[in-house]
């Protein structure tokens, strides 16, 4: 796996995404979830390989089945949105929970916003900014930033706007911008 990372970058080796991918393969086809996560990530994207959703929905699927929770995040994303699967709300809910019951900031942050448009769940500005708490906690600079445009949302007070500032800072330093 870090062989596989280093040829990716280019990190003590000269960067080679053939071997990369090579490497990736061997760690995936031996089960391991960060390498099935990552081949998701090369298909959805179509790096070293030709872009395939059906591809990438295959190894996030392995990975999620193994408990991974960045890959919950992934496949909860193409269930939403209905990238190389069927979309199905309902699983990508169920898939953002259980990642988010894992610590994830990125499931926190999609059913923050989830709560907070009401994208497939009755908007619910309450639900949405603890999602967004939990988010921030974990270091999540999107949450940081979601949470900050809720604080700014009428009603506000002098308070709010002061936390909202806090954390657009938080975010923008973070590299959110």
């Amino acid at each position: 796996l870090k062989l596989a990372a280093n040829y990716f970058s280019g990190r003590g080796v000269a960067r080679d995404i053939e071997r990369s991918i090579y490497w990736y393969r061997k760690a995936a086809d031996q089960g391991d979830p960060t390498a099935e996560v990552f081949l998701g990530y090369l298909y959805s994207a179509g790096i070293g390989v030709e872009r395939s959703d059906v591809e990438a929905v295959k190894w996030y699927q392995r990975a999620a089945s193994a408990g991974s929770p960045d890959a919950k995040v992934n496949l909860a994303v193409s269930y939403l949105k209905g990238i190389g699967v069927q979309q199905d709300p309902q699983l990508a809910l169920t898939l953002l929970h259980s990642a988010a019951r894992q610590g994830n900031r990125r499931a926190e942050a999609y059913l923050g916003v989830l709560n907070c448009t009401g994208g497939f769940l009755p908007i619910d500005k309450a639900a949405a900014e603890d999602w967004f708490r939990k988010g921030v906690q974990h270091h999540s600079h999107d949450a940081e930033y979601d949470l900050a445009r809720l604080l700014l949302m009428p009603p506000t007070d002098g308070r709010r706007i002061r936390q909202a500032v806090k954390l657009l800072r938080k975010s923008s330093a973070g590299g959110f911008t």
